[in-house]
């Protein structure tokens, strides 16, 4: 079943308090990219700044993605909607996943297509700046050693 929650923000917080591992929909209106599924622990959800006026912007919420996406789907339109990529509520279930962003720890939610991809651009970025360090270190051991040369 899905569960829709405007202006109420006592019925969202106990729904999101019993359905940790739910997913929930901010509905907004408008561009595809401001209506975005999470997942019930996603940091996003969970903002500070948002607290007392979380359901301002309508949210529904269920504790399964199939049904979720299903409605959404029904109200939206295919292309009308996303995942967020942080709490990837697409993809397989991991340890930590959607749990509150925590600003010491980036790594906490990172979608598997992304590692791979970041991985390689870690690695080329790594080979790079090796070759940076190796190159500046050649031209001030150069340079120190014209340096000695001159004054000795």
């Amino acid at each position: 079943m899905v569960e829709r929650f405007s202006d109420d923000e006592t019925a969202y917080s106990e729904w999101l308090a019993e359905h940790p591992d739910g997913f929930v929909f901010n509905h907004f209106g408008g561009p595809p990219a401001f209506n975005v599924i999470h997942r019930a622990r996603c940091g996003h959800l969970h903002r500070t700044d948002n607290e007392g006026r979380r359901t301002a912007v309508e949210k529904l919420a269920a504790t399964g993605l199939r049904e979720m996406v299903s409605r959404v789907k029904q109200i939206r339109g295919s292309g009308q909607w996303k995942f967020c990529a942080d709490c990837a509520p697409a993809a397989p279930e991991r340890a930590g996943a959607g749990r509150p962003r925590d600003a010491a720890d980036a790594s906490w939610v990172t979608p598997p297509a992304l590692r791979v991809e970041l991985d390689g651009l870690e690695n080329r970025v790594t080979r790079r700046l090796r070759w940076t360090l190796v190159g500046h270190a050649v031209a001030i051991l150069t340079g120190v050693a014209l340096i000695l040369l001159l004054a000795g």
